[in-house]
């Protein structure tokens, strides 16, 4: 399970994804006035991390792995934009939301150890592909 480097990236990819509940910025998306903004980043953390999780203990199944890791994939994607929306309300870009722009910044790495992942995983698959191919 942790030999496939995939594994690591997934696990990269949830530990990224874990602190955002504690940064400023889930505070600010708290304080607009309609709670569907928190709400929905919530829910969209809370499944990106789950899928991440659960595509780590799938690694018998690669096909399995690698639809939970592209619809985790699809979420993180969501997240990021619902973050950048809140970032952009803020009033506009500049050093004072240094501390907001963490979280994008942190769920943008996530998407990138998961596309890494997705690619691994896809690896795995064509090797296992042409293996049954040479038997």
């Amino acid at each position: 399970m942790i030999q496939r480097i995939q594994t690591l990236y997934l696990l990269g990819s949830s530990l990224l994804l874990l602190p955002l509940w504690f940064l400023p910025w889930m505070e600010r998306a708290s304080e607009d006035p309609s709670p569907i903004i928190s709400v929905t980043a919530t829910v969209l953390t809370l499944l990106a991390v789950i899928a991440n999780i659960v595509a780590v203990f799938r690694f018998a199944d690669r096909e399995r792995q690698y639809q939970i890791t592209k619809a985790a994939l699809t979420v993180l994607v969501a997240l990021l934009a619902v973050q950048l929306g809140v970032l952009f309300t803020l009033g506009g870009i500049g050093s004072y939301l240094l501390d907001e722009a963490i979280s994008p910044a942190s769920t943008f790495l996530a998407i990138v150890l998961n596309a890494f992942a997705v690619r691994a995983i896809r690896s795995d698959i064509e090797k296992v592909r042409s293996m049954d191919r040479i038997r």
